[in-house]
């Protein structure tokens, strides 16, 4: 955007506040945007006569679901885990056929829930044998006993979905809309 068009605009806004408007704090500046805010930006308001505040910088951390919320978004049944509900998922990973170690595709991230078929052991124990958040079963497959047995004694949630991983994967990019910051 045009620095001077939008400082114009903020400065009509700044207008209607009259004399109860202290200043201007931008919010949610991610770290491309700081040097054009800094150079450009700023400088263009301060010239019209607005005071600027400062900024608060972006932290998408800030946006991530829950994994109580993931699986209130997926409409997903609680196989176990339900009281790690408040953890954070800071990445979603689909288990699908990896040809690359499992445990190598799997540890590239951490605070992650693996997607993945829940007729798929194999995947789910590669994924399990790495920093996981939770698993989500897709397919409405129940785990084997020894993936719910891994789960537990690594304390990861397990929840199922009837959908196919395909689906929960598309479904997942609009989770944004759904997670706050009204968590632990």
């Amino acid at each position: 955007n045009d620095p001077t068009t939008d400082s114009e605009q903020i400065q009509e806004l700044g207008t209607a506040f009259g004399n109860t408007l202290h200043g201007i704090i931008f919010n949610s500046v991610t770290k491309w945007k700081t040097r054009e805010l800094m150079k450009d930006f700023i400088p263009s308001l301060e010239a019209r006569g607005v005071r600027v505040i400062g900024g608060v910088p972006e932290d998408r951390l800030l946006l991530t679901p829950t994994v109580g919320q993931l699986a209130a978004y997926l409409k997903a049944d609680w196989i176990r885990g339900e009281d790690k509900a408040s953890d954070l998922v800071e990445h979603f990973i689909i288990g699908g056929n990896v040809m690359d170690s499992g445990v190598d595709y799997f540890g590239r991230v951490t605070s992650k829930a693996v997607i993945v078929r829940g007729d798929r052991p194999d995947i789910q124990l590669a994924a399990l044998a790495t920093p996981t958040t939770c698993l989500v079963l897709t397919g409405g497959h129940m785990p084997i006993e020894y993936v719910g047995y891994e789960a537990e004694q690594r304390d990861v949630p397990v929840i199922v979905v009837q959908d196919g991983t395909l689906d929960v994967g598309e479904a997942l990019g609009g989770i944004q809309c759904e997670a706050t910051v009204h968590h632990p």
